[in-house]
């Protein structure tokens, strides 16, 4: 079959128009560039052949002019500036505030494009793995795809471009705007546009959407992948998906792998334990406030991280503005989502102050208990009340200890053994079974350290340690969980908490362990108070509720200091 003939349009574009054989095709529909499309006017009124050929000559001469303007491969010294500079010259915006301006880098993205491009002394990329986590609505989108276009229409190694997400219609997000930036702008004769894939003729390269299968994607050979929106990366096929494009960046010269995101509610997910990771093992700085930017050169990592600290009032704007880095994001508008009935809480802290949240009912924020965190000590000899949550195998055990201070502040300690690995636990104990006579001999200890008021426990699994307990001298009571008194007791600590009359060490084991409840209120009245999901525990959380409901009770005393010889 007969390769079919390329329409002038096509020549332009590949840069193969030959006035000496290429000439009849000025006859043909006009060009879209008008200096070009001019030429050919002047061809079809030429009066002889003679000016018609000169005419073709200067066609091809002026669309050379043309060709040498069109992006060009740059292969050593890419730094921030020409991703600036390639963005300014070759994207037009094609909808929101800023629709029909060329796409000029703000100086946040700027800033994350000079670390990320930067190069070593060899010209080699430093970073091959970016975390760009920003709230919603301050363009990670669109920044991601000009840099998807950016590799495609600069590197010679016939570049694999792939935008990937939790679903394939999530993928196409990024995708469309760089759809949009070529259809909008100068790149349209460059790049050839399909409903999943843009391809470049030059340099035999693509960028294109990937499916969330990720077993389908091991053998690509990957030059830039782009995962948006990584906080939804949950199953095992997003799993593979991700080690997909990570192993594979070793095949391609300074090929990088790229999530953008806001933050999730599962720091046990991909991003989560990217994110605790980061956080952990980078070294770390914070810029300008809301920002935190961790880097490690040597295995060419960066992380880059828009939020408002779990610390800081939720309605305290200055963060919102520090959080959310995009001129555009007017701080009224954010007002107005804060206000709306149809905006959880949850909803504004994650997607407008990018900070992670459980669930739309969780119980107790992480803003809201990290603020309970002091470092006042319970003190050797002090009075305390301890609270057990019991189980043989397969779940968690915890025991917790209150003391109330001279200002009749709570102070909350907790240790919990776990049967399983995944469970956040000070202990973790082999072969499936709790051994009680270890929680006994631990509360055994607290009655050494402290002056144990009173052990008090869910009869349901630690009545025969109770009663041990009792034999030691100990005082003990039980409490079901299912009583009056028990719902009493999550409404008291849930007033604590929210004013501020608690107290912890921010020991992260209970932390995790209060964080995993999910609550709402019945039609009585009463917290009903459950884990967000089967997996995860909350034993710290019900002994830290019982130890301090019953401390709640007993009067503040002033601590006696004993001197021990």
């Amino acid at each position: 079959m007969a390769r079919p003939t390329k329409t002038l349009q096509e020549h332009l574009r590949d840069g193969s128009f030959r006035a000496d054989r290429h000439a009849g095709l000025l006859l043909g529909p006009l060009v879209d560039d008008p200096e070009l499309a001019g030429l050919q006017a002047n061809y079809r009124t030429a009066a002889s052949t003679d000016e018609q050929r000169l005419v073709a000559i200067a066609f091809a001469q002026e669309a050379r002019w043309h060709e040498g303007r069109k992006p060009r491969p740059i292969l050593n010294g890419r730094d921030g500036a020409a991703v600036a500079e390639f963005f300014a010259r070759n994207f037009v915006h094609a909808k929101g505030p800023a629709a029909g301006r060329a796409f000029e880098l703000e100086d946040w993205q700027r800033a994350f494009v000079d670390e990320f491009y930067r190069r070593d002394e060899e010209g080699r990329r430093i970073y091959r793995l970016g975390i760009l986590g920003v709230p919603r609505g301050n363009g990670k989108s669109p920044l991601a795809a000009g840099l998807g276009l950016y590799e495609l229409l600069t590197r010679r190694d016939s570049p694999d471009v792939f935008c990937a997400a939790g679903s394939r219609e999530q993928a196409r997000i990024v995708f469309n705007f760089g759809r949009s930036f070529v259809e909008a702008g100068p790149l349209l004769d460059v790049v050839r546009v399909g409903r999943n894939e843009l391809i470049y003729p030059d340099g035999s390269g693509s960028m294109r959407v990937v499916s969330a299968d990720g077993s389908l994607q091991f053998g690509h050979s990957v030059s830039c992948a782009i995962v948006d929106e990584a906080h939804v990366f949950a199953t095992q096929k997003h799993q593979d998906l991700w080690e997909a494009f990570e192993t594979a960046l070793h095949k391609r010269l300074d090929s990088f792998l790229l999530a953008i995101t806001t933050a999730g509610s599962d720091r046990t997910g991909l991003l989560g334990r990217l994110y605790e990771s980061s956080l952990a093992q980078l070294a770390l700085e914070r810029p300008d406030d809301g920002l935190t930017v961790g880097r490690d050169e040597e295995n060419g990592v960066l992380f880059w991280w828009y939020d408002a600290p779990d610390t800081a009032e939720l309605d305290d704007e200055t963060t919102w503005r520090a959080a959310n880095p995009a001129s555009w994001v007017d701080l009224r508008d954010l007002r107005r989502q804060r206000n709306s009935p149809g905006t959880s809480e949850s909803a504004f802290r994650r997607l407008h102050l990018n900070q992670w949240t459980h669930t739309e009912d969780v119980w107790i924020t992480p803003a809201r208990w990290a603020a309970c965190r002091s470092e006042e000590e319970i003190p050797e000899r002090a009075e305390v009340f301890v609270g057990v949550d019991a189980s043989f195998s397969g779940d968690a055990t915890a025991v917790a200890w209150a003391w109330k201070n001279e200002e009749g502040t709570l102070l909350v300690r907790a240790h919990i053994w776990s049967t399983l690995e995944e469970t956040p636990a000070h202990v973790h104990v082999a072969g499936g079974h709790i051994n009680l006579e270890a929680v006994e001999d631990f509360i055994t200890t607290l009655g050494q350290r402290y002056r144990v008021r009173e052990v008090v426990y869910d009869p349901a699994f630690f009545a025969r340690s109770a009663e041990l307990l009792s034999a030691r001298g100990l005082t003990v009571a039980s409490l079901d969980q299912r009583s009056a008194p028990m719902r009493e007791a999550w409404s008291q600590f849930y007033e604590a908490v929210n004013a501020g009359a608690l107290a912890h060490e921010g020991d992260s084991i209970l932390t995790a362990h209060v964080l995993n409840a999910a609550a709402h209120v019945d039609t009585a009245g009463h917290w009903k108070v459950r884990k967000i999901k089967q997996s995860h525990k909350i034993d710290g959380l019900v002994a830290s509720v019982i130890a301090y409901s019953r401390a709640a009770r007993a009067p503040a005393k002033r601590t006696i200091a004993f001197a021990w010889a």
